[in-house]
């Protein structure tokens, strides 16, 4: 259902003359539907056009001088009730004519439909243009009045107000539409901008930050590398004598044995031990300089091949059975550094084996894109307390071999497995035995062996 569209049907007459007042009420104003019929029928009757007025009526109010219409019209716009529509005389003495009482009533309230009643050319309408201006707010209706032309001019001028006064809202309201959205989107942008600058300051301070971490990384690489020249230096300086010294010793054991005592016989072998000690400590600060380093180009290395170099370079005694459980992968590796790995980790197994019959097992299995290796043995274990330990430089067990170990293999064997992106770990219990676990990405620029395969397969 549509609602009635409310609309103004307020009228102000300005005019001299009480007659043309009540001819407008009598035109325009509200009245009993019953003498409206009469009104209808004798107008039949006699073959004329009726003039009742519309069944809603106008509201009509009078002003007898163009001072007083103005006034009026002002009172009206204070209360909210504003005319829709003003017929001006354009003669009214004593006072304002009708283009100077329009002037007037346009200042109060310039949206006001008029219409100019006139039965003379006292001003012609050039003139009046010139003096109101051209608008489609100004209509001029000769005297004496037709009672249908007043009645036409009346409903279309106010429906004319209704109109612009909806058209009016309904633009103010667009524009309050498109101020608050043009807020907004300001608003936003300033946002934005604020946004933006965040983030310039950010990437500026990450770029600081990358180019000062670079030149941190350039610095670091610059004095490891000149830290590993220097432990060679200093690694050759000192094997040398080291060497002088052994075999001197070695000649006056064996050229002088007879007249040795044996005191004297156990210094030379204190001596000799240290020295042979001085030599591994030497040795294993080299080969931890070189773990840190680049190392050489990676290939693809069998891990079988390696594990039986192992094995017969280290020849465990016959009370020591040294196996390996699961067939082993390529890696992707140095194959120096994959040497290492092993010999450490078997070497250090075997040394400390304490039973009769001891185990040593090298095995591997698949685990998520890794190879994860395990040396295991049945000897002594390490205590829970020192499991943080023993992948530090320079700690050893409370055994030691023949040659005196310097405690840098498991250190040496942790650098290398971190640098190709594995890690190792150990798992023991006392009386029991020991396992070392590490493990080795499987593929790397796009090498793999058949294992791998069958892995990614399954």
């Amino acid at each position: 259902m549509n609602e009635k569209r409310p609309s103004n049907r307020r009228i102000l007459v300005i005019d001299d003359n009480q007659n043309i007042h009540e001819d407008f009420r009598t035109i325009l104003g509200r009245r009993p539907d019953q003498s409206m019929a009469v009104e209808d029928e004798e107008a039949a009757i006699f073959g004329q056009t009726s003039t009742s007025s519309d069944p809603e009526g106008f509201e009509i109010d009078s002003a007898f001088q163009g001072e007083e219409g103005v006034e009026k019209l002002r009172q009206a716009m204070t209360e909210g009730r504003p005319y829709a529509l003003a017929f001006v005389d354009m003669r009214m003495p004593p006072g304002w004519d009708g283009v100077t009482t329009i002037q007037e009533l346009w200042k109060v309230y310039p949206d006001l439909e008029v219409v100019i009643c006139t039965a003379y050319s006292d001003h012609s309408w050039s003139s009046i243009v010139e003096t109101l201006g051209r608008t489609d707010k100004l209509l001029i209706l000769k005297k004496p009045c037709d009672n249908v032309e007043v009645l036409q001019l009346a409903t279309a001028l106010t429906e004319k107000w209704t109109l612009s006064q909806e058209a009016r809202m309904r633009r103010e309201e667009l524009e309050r539409k498109v101020a608050e959205r043009t807020e907004e989107l300001r608003a936003a942008n300033k946002e934005l901008r604020r946004e933006t600058c965040v983030c310039k300051e950010a990437l500026n301070r990450l770029t600081r930050e990358i180019v000062e971490r670079r030149k941190a990384e350039e610095k670091l690489a610059r004095a490891n590398r000149e830290l590993r020249d220097f432990i060679y230096v200093i690694g050759h300086d000192l094997k040398a004598p080291t060497g002088g010294i052994q075999t001197i010793l070695q000649l006056i054991s064996s050229e002088c044995a007879d007249s040795l005592g044996p005191e004297t016989k156990e210094q030379i072998r204190l001596v000799s031990n240290r020295v042979r000690r001085m030599r591994s400590l030497i040795d294993g600060m080299m080969q931890y300089a070189d773990s840190t380093g680049p190392g050489n180009e990676r290939t693809l290395v069998d891990m079988n091949a390696v594990a039986k170099e192992v094995i017969e370079l280290i020849s465990p005694p016959q009370s020591i059975r040294v196996t390996v459980e699961d067939e082993l992968p390529k890696v992707f590796l140095e194959r120096v550094r994959a040497f290492h790995i092993l010999q450490n980790l078997v070497a250090n197994a075997v040394e400390y084996l304490d039973k009769p019959q001891g185990m040593v097992r090298i095995g591997c299995t698949g685990e998520n894109g890794f190879w994860k290796f395990s040396v295991s043995d049945n000897g002594p274990g390490i205590e829970e307390k020192d499991l943080d330990r023993v992948f530090r430089a320079f700690q050893v067990g409370s055994k030691r071999s023949a040659y005196e170990s310097v405690g840098l293999g498991l250190t040496l064997v942790s650098k290398i497995i971190e640098a190709c992106g594995g890690r190792i770990w150990v798992e023991s219990k006392i009386g029991t035995g020991t396992t070392f676990w590490f493990t080795i990405p499987k593929q790397e620029t796009g090498v793999s062996d058949d294992r791998t395969k069958t892995d990614l397969v399954d």
